[in-house]
């Protein structure tokens, strides 16, 4: 956690590796440091089937997390360039052998996910829960 951030262009970029993408607080750890993200993953196992693509949906939701460039290279997966607002700019076809070339821009600042992470999902849904309980118990000891 104490390691500094990788460099590219003279950047510093949050590095995730395969399915580390999927944990949106890990990949936010370090985002005030970071001009952008990179996801290097191994799609291979997944063969021709939709996994590919929903680990590509993944891995966007981390740019738009982070407000960040995301640069994603496979060995035969999705390999793309998403930009901040998670939408893919250009996108390599599964199990071709490419180059992709984009223009990305290194960004600064938070979002609000950068800032509280999931906290307040987990405090809504703690809430909702909670006054779930609170309703029925009074429904069924007003109904008994």
């Amino acid at each position: 956690s104490d390691q500094p951030l990788l460099k590219a262009g003279g950047f510093a970029f949050i590095a995730t590796i395969c399915y580390e993408d999927a944990f949106g607080e890990e990949a936010i750890r370090n985002l005030s440091q970071a001009a952008f993200l990179v996801n290097v993953t191994n799609d291979g196992w997944f063969g021709d089937s939709i996994e590919p693509y929903q680990h590509m949906q993944i891995a966007r939701m981390r740019a738009l997390e982070a407000g960040r460039y995301l640069l994603r290279a496979t060995n035969n997966g999705v390999t793309a360039f998403v930009n901040p607002m998670g939408k893919v700019i250009k996108q390599a076809p599964l199990f071709t052998e490419t180059t992709l070339t984009e223009d990305i821009f290194p960004m600064t600042g938070s979002t609000p996910y950068s800032e509280y992470g999931d906290k307040p999902v987990i405090y809504v849904l703690f809430f909702l829960l909670i006054s779930l309980y609170v309703v029925s118990e009074y429904f069924y000891n007003k109904h008994r």
